[in-house]
Order: C-alpha cells, then structure tokens, then sequence
C-alpha cells in the first residue's frame, strides 16, 4: 500500500498522480514489500505528475520437485493463480503469497497453502498419483475393479492391479480375473452379454 503524506493513494506499482505544488513524502506501508519513504517537491511549473515506483517484494526462496508416481515430472509452478515459475527450478516467492499449485505438463494438479518467511528457503515435493485408463468393450450389467478394498468403475484409474468383478442377468458377481493399470495407458475389457463372459 502506498501512502503520500499519510494518506493512502493505492496499490504499487501506482499509475500517474496529479500532486499539488510544493513537498510530499511518499511511503509505503504493508507485509509484502520492502517499506520505502522519501521526500519529494513539486514546483509549479513542472508537469504536477509522478510516476510512483514499484516496489520490492519480500521473498523466499522456494524450490518445488514433482513427481507423478515414482518418476519425476516437469510443470508450472503458480503462486495464487499466477505463473511463478517451473517445477525444478528455484523460485522467488513473495512471503504473502498464500497458495503453490503444480501444474505438470502432462495434466496433473497438485496444491497446498503456504506460510513462507523472508529469507527463508523452503523445499517441496508435489507428489501425484499416476494413472491410467480402462474402457470396456460390449455390454454388461455391471463391472467393477477392485483393489485394496477400494472399488472403483471403468474409467482413470491409478496404476496398479486390479480384481475384476462382473455381473450378468440372472448372474452373481464373478471374480475373472485381474488387469494391470500402467500410466497414461489404456486397457480393454471385452466383454458378450450373449455368451455372458469378458475377455482381459
């Protein structure tokens, strides 16, 4: 916040202001920047303008690594919903911004709020979960993919191994058997609702 002679005037950096002539104090108040303060005149015959400076933020430095499953990732970083950065590489962040997100070139999201002090230097890790996809084939009444207890549907899936469970008509669930879910691939079920069987 920028303040002459004591009275707020706006956010820097400000645009050009009308001054009456004589002797001003510009200064700044706020968390997020250096303070700054000085005195200026302005005579009557010059152009009664000023072009207020932008100020120096306050900052950390923040370094983010990514990684999507086991394998590192490369994305942009954005502090408050600006660009601030890529993942990987060091960062100057204003101590007030108050939220990092990850944004990998390969579509994956990765958030979490942030506290920073100036002068610190702060580390992260943004781990994402890898995934990949399954599409099935055919009609059946109902299938399901089933891993650790957590069940889920056609679709993204993270990667893994999965039970699958069918249903048919006048049909219990049955178990056939498993499929392996790889990273950003894409696995088939095919299944027959005349025959009443899937194929992995």
């Amino acid at each position: 916040e920028l303040l002459l002679d004591g009275k707020t005037i706006g956010v820097s950096p400000a645009k050009q202001l009308e001054i009456a002539p004589g002797w001003h104090i510009l200064s700044s108040s706020g968390d997020c920047f250096d303070p700054v303060s000085y005195r200026f005149q302005s005579l009557p015959d010059q152009i009664k303008g000023i072009e207020l400076p932008a100020l120096a933020p306050r900052t950390a430095e923040l370094k983010i690594v990514a990684y999507v499953g086991d394998r590192k990732a490369k994305g942009d970083v954005l502090l408050d919903g600006k660009t601030a950065g890529r993942t990987g590489s060091r960062i100057d962040a204003s101590i007030c911004a108050s939220k990092v997100e990850v944004l990998t070139d390969g579509g994956k999201e990765w958030s979490r709020e942030l506290s920073l002090e100036e002068g610190a230097q702060l580390a992260l890790e943004a781990r994402m979960i890898a995934t990949g996809f399954v599409e099935v084939e055919g009609e059946v009444d109902r299938i399901e993919f089933e891993r650790n207890g957590e069940v889920f549907g056609p679709g993204e899936l993270p990667e893994g191994t999965y039970e699958v469970r069918v249903s048919f008509p006048g049909m219990k669930p049955t178990v056939i058997g498993s499929i392996e879910i790889k990273p950003d691939k894409t696995a088939t079920v095919s299944c027959n609702r005349d025959f009443m069987n899937c194929k992995l």
